[in-house]
Order: C-alpha cells, then sequence, then structure tokens
C-alpha cells in the first residue's frame, strides 16, 4: 500500500515514464562520458595482468562508479543525478524529505533488480498513481517534479 505525503499528494506533481526515460539518457551520456576514458585507462593501466583480468577490473570500477554516481547525487541537495535535475525532478523519500544515503542505496540496488528482470519494474511507473516504479515501491521512494531553486531551499532547510 502507498503511504506517506497523504495530505500533499494535491499539490505533487510526480515524474512521469517519459520524463524519466529522458532524465536516464541525460544520466547514461553523463556516465559515458566519464565512463570511456576512465575504463580505457584503467584497461591500459592493468593491461599487465591479461586481457580478461584488465577488462574484470574495468567492469568492476565501472559497476561501483554507477553506484556511487547514482547514490551520492540521490542524496545529495540536489536530491537527483543531473538528468532528473534538468529536467525538473528530484527523488524524495514518502514524507516529501531528500533520501539518506542508506535509502538512496536502497533505491539503486533494488533500481538494478527492476532492470534485471527486463525492465518490468519500470513499467509499472506509468500505471501506478504516484508514477512508482518497482524500485520507488521498494525503497519507499517518490520522484516529484520540482524546479531546482526549490529542491535546494527545501533541502538546505531540512538540514538546517
Amino acid at each position: 500500500m502507498e503511504r506517506g505525503m497523504d495530505q500533499a499528494d494535491l499539490n505533487v506533481s510526480y515524474g512521469g515514464l517519459g520524463r524519466r526515460v529522458v532524465a536516464y539518457g541525460i544520466d547514461v551520456a553523463i556516465e559515458a562520458a566519464v565512463m570511456l576514458p576512465a575504463g580505457l585507462a584503467l584497461g591500459a593501466v592493468f593491461a599487465s595482468f591479461g586481457e580478461d583480468m584488465a577488462g574484470m577490473i574495468a567492469v568492476v570500477a565501472g559497476l561501483l562508479f554507477d553506484c556511487v554516481y547514482f547514490t551520492c547525487f540521490e542524496s545529495s541537495l540536489l536530491q537527483g543525478k543531473p538528468g532528473k535535475r534538468l529536467l525538473g525532478m528530484a527523488v524524495v523519500d514518502l514524507a516529501g524529505n531528500r533520501l539518506s544515503f542508506l535509502r538512496a542505496s536502497a533505491r539503486y540496488g533494488a533500481n538494478t533488480l527492476s532492470a534485471a528482470v527486463l525492465f518490468v519494474g519500470f513499467l509499472q511507473i506509468g500505471f501506478s498513481r504516484r508514477k512508482q516504479g518497482l524500485h520507488d515501491v521498494v525503497a519507499g521512494t517518490l520522484v516529484v517534479r520540482r524546479p531546482l531553486r526549490a529542491g535546494l531551499a527545501r533541502s538546505a532547510s531540512q538540514a538546517a
């Protein structure tokens, strides 16, 4: 059962599937711009270990980068990765607050599971009242439409 933000639901606009897909595309481009050169550099540094080992190290480093990128941005004052923020969205808990690092980590893990099962966990974003994917339900999060300045001001006041 969906809980939290019940009284505020009338004033909340949720991030829909289309907007979230575009935001994801922006984030993939940003991550690729960082990870491709880093992966090539790691491959060159670890080439002496053999091609298979160098590739494995690059893959593990890429997965770690993705986890840190996702979790740090979503638990930061920005409340979302650059793609979401550029499109005016923020990730919040069910009370509308900034995510803790632990909740952002849980959301990342659930996001990975949603993707692993043919992206089925993401499809429910298009059909649920609060536009929640499986990963949002599992982690107790919402993606709301919020201008960047409003999100930063709200997060700063919560941190104080």
